[in-house]
């Protein structure tokens, strides 16, 4: 007869040598604390065949210890519920009465069967683990003393007197002393055996949630009726021992980062810095909370995680904008996801308090500006982020449509069109400012805007036209660009004018224009204003710049229906003093490369 794998003769005997997981090599270390890498068990027999019987036996004890140690290693913290607690106590009976079971099959085993049993349901944790050497597992712990097994007794003469009587002794004493924690409303008991079943499956129990201590009383009574089916069977009542429970599949606790996925699938438009910097926001909630579950998660959490972003942010509206993105998640989980009740943050603002408002270019940075040879020789910067002819044509349309840097950097040719005038079909030039998505099959990326009510058609100011833009339109469209600005990169996480703006900070400031927040967002401000001064009311105002706010006629589809040529005339009246520019716009710089597209 074959022997099976990891039996060999020692000393006229079998014994079974069983390898130790890598993951548990330091769990299971010996008296020096030196990690095992294997385990080596006397069986206490010659005879091949009973050697053979007890090793099956070993091998099933340690895959049971190994199972349970892992599940120690990486437990998978939930929030208890009513179904998850009956499951453990369920599970708790059927270890309590099986574990008898057992004894009473292997009344030679008695001693060390009860001290381990009692060990592991109790949830007292073991000094060390000892093979004796007829190769029983027993485990020396705070509970009681280590009881070893009488291998000279017969197996079918039941159990000795005074081993039957210390095991009753036993069930009735744990019996008592579990109704006396009842009585006096303990539960550290009871929870260790629920932490102990729920680490059999994996799970750390959080005890701290509200609800849990109800739910552990429960726990504690199936506990009482377990021991008490013990008591009965040592008076000689028939107590069947119940299946074990089918495994569950315990849903892990709701935790912000779970409404992330879900958040972004239901825009898939969502513009790609909003969802960096919602991410960005995510992980420095991560990183000052410790990622709680949902339900745990309280105001003072919000209170706390706000004044840690104020004293690491940059400025205030750094912190406040991180802390409207956490808090949009929030929102999204409780009333889209239903992920928790409610938002507990939902009333947590960051005040800015020292908000520097932006403002319009002075008629002396709008000449210094537009008065460098860029703008009168057409020389473009050669840095990467100026984007070639975007450097040129961006600041000038955002300064004569008081269009956003984004909205103008993700142009697409076919953004621009011919719609119809007084002066015949098909001769008014606009500009399609778009949400829409990314469009793999002619090779042009997704656009988005600020608002929804960003989108709009804006007309061509008259200056526009005149310094060459739809020359330029149609040369590189020509050349076989899909994007209005083909070397302008698109970077993950960021918006599709944020190089742009970042060159053009250091390019003004350059000129000697460093006052705070005259950047390239300043064309807007300052088309804001040429536009009251033209005499444009706030509806054709709001029609071109597509601003938002309370004040006007902000309802949409009125302001969208207002015609393109009204617009256009509006648009013609807008003059900035002292800028005169000429026409030096030739050809695009651009050109297409090998195998490239748009």
């Amino acid at each position: 007869m074959a022997k099976p794998l990891g039996l060999f003769l020692r000393g006229g005997s079998y014994s079974l040598r069983v390898m130790v997981p890598k993951d548990l090599q330091a769990q299971n270390a010996g008296e020096g604390g030196k990690p095992r890498t294997k385990l080596v068990v006397a069986l206490g027999t010659a005879d091949l065949r009973e050697a053979r019987l007890r090793a099956a036996q070993k091998r099933a004890e340690y895959e049971t210890l190994f199972t349970v140690q892992r599940a120690r290693l990486k437990p998978r913290s939930i929030q208890p519920t009513r179904e998850v607690v009956t499951h453990l106590a369920a599970l708790f009976r059927h270890e309590l009465l099986s574990d008898d079971d057992r004894t009473r099959a292997n009344p030679h085993t008695t001693g060390a069967t009860a001290a381990l049993g009692a060990a592991l349901l109790l949830g007292a944790e073991p000094v060390h683990t000892k093979t004796t050497p007829t190769g029983h597992i027993v485990q020396v712990h705070a509970l009681g003393a280590e009881l070893l097994p009488d291998d000279d007794a017969d197996p079918l003469a039941g159990f000795k007197r005074e081993h039957a009587q210390l095991i009753k002794a036993d069930h009735q004493r744990t019996l008592a002393g579990w109704k006396e924690d009842a009585a006096d409303g303990r539960l550290e008991v009871a929870r260790r055996a629920a932490d102990r079943m729920a680490q059999r499956m994996g799970l750390q129990l959080d005890w701290g949630t509200a609800g849990a201590r109800e739910l552990l009383v429960t726990f504690q009574r199936s506990m009482i009726d377990a021991a008490a089916a013990l008591v009965a069977r040592g008076a000689g009542e028939s107590v069947e021992t119940p299946e074990a429970p089918a495994a569950q599949q315990v849903a892990a606790p709701a935790r912000l980062r779970d409404a992330l996925a879900p958040w972004r699938a239901a825009k898939p438009n969502r513009h790609a810095k909003t969802v960096r910097d919602t991410e960005l926001a995510l992980e420095a909630f991560e990183a000052f909370t410790g990622n709680p579950p949902l339900s745990r998660l309280t105001l003072a959490h919000g209170d706390d995680f706000r004044a840690w972003l104020l004293k690491q942010s940059s400025s205030e509206k750094t912190a406040a904008n991180k802390f409207a993105a956490v808090n949009g998640l929030l929102n999204y989980a409780a009333d889209q996801r239903g992920m928790i009740e409610r938002n507990p943050w939902a009333k947590l603002r960051v005040n800015i308090t020292k908000r520097t408002k932006g403002g319009p270019w002075a008629l002396g940075e709008v000449a210094t500006i537009f008065g460098t040879s860029l703008f009168t020789c057409y020389e473009l910067p050669p840095q990467e982020k100026a984007a070639q002819d975007a450097a040129y044509w961006v600041p000038l349309l955002a300064l004569f449509t008081g269009a956003r840097v984004s909205e103008l950097a993700q142009l697409r040719i076919r953004d621009l069109v011919l719609a119809d005038s007084s002066a015949g079909p098909a001769t008014l030039a606009v500009l399609s400012i778009t949400d829409e998505p990314e469009d793999d099959e002619v090779g042009t990326f997704a656009t988005a805007t600020k608002t929804a009510g960003s989108v709009r058609t804006v007309p061509l100011h008259r200056e526009l036209i005149r310094l060459g833009f739809l020359e330029y339109a149609a040369a590189i469209k020509e050349a076989g660009a899909a994007q209005m600005f083909p070397s302008v990169q698109r970077r993950e996480g960021k918006g599709a004018g944020d190089d742009l703006s970042t060159w053009f900070g250091k390019y003004r400031r350059g000129l000697g224009i460093t006052r705070p927040r005259a950047g390239i967002h300043a064309a807007r401000h300052t088309m804001r204003t040429a536009l009251a001064n033209a005499g444009a009311t706030d509806a054709q105002a709001f029609a071109i710049g597509g601003w938002s706010g309370a004040r006007g006629p902000g309802n949409s589809t009125y302001l969208h229906a207002l015609s393109p040529e009204v617009l256009r005339e509006v648009l013609d009246r807008v003059t900035y003093a002292g800028l005169t520019l000429p026409r030096v716009f030739k050809e695009p710089a651009w050109a297409p490369k090998t195998n490239r597209v748009g």
